[in-house]
């Protein structure tokens, strides 16, 4: 799985991105997911932060964006909000169908006599 961490506007320092890193690493370690790859863009404008997160995965994407004035809090606010995309997505791909009667029950044996 590949992780990208890109910064426009300022440096990335390595506590930003270790924090990165771990936020992401909880959200991919779902095994349930075939993800291929994730990126983090980070940038600063007139004070204001901003973190835009897009996670690829088998056939689908989750992308979110977040912003305010503390970093770390803008970061967690976006992981968040893929992780609840993920979760709609993967509980679209399950099947929410009920199996037939036939195949839950296992047929009667006649009693012994």
């Amino acid at each position: 799985m590949k992780l990208d961490i890109t910064g426009r506007n300022f440096a990335i320092t390595a506590a930003l991105r270790q924090a990165v890193g771990d936020r992401l690493m909880q959200l991919l370690d779902r095994e349930s997911l075939k993800i291929t790859s994730s990126k983090a863009v980070l940038k600063v404008e007139k004070g204001l932060c901003y973190a835009e997160v897009l996670v690829s995965f088998k056939n689908h994407d989750a992308a979110a964006s977040a912003s305010g004035y503390d970093m770390y809090q803008v970061i967690d606010d976006a992981v968040a909000k893929v992780d609840r995309q993920m979760g709609r997505i993967l509980d679209k791909l399950q099947s929410h169908k009920a199996s037939p009667l036939r195949d839950i029950t296992a047929p009667l044996e006649p009693m012994p006599e």
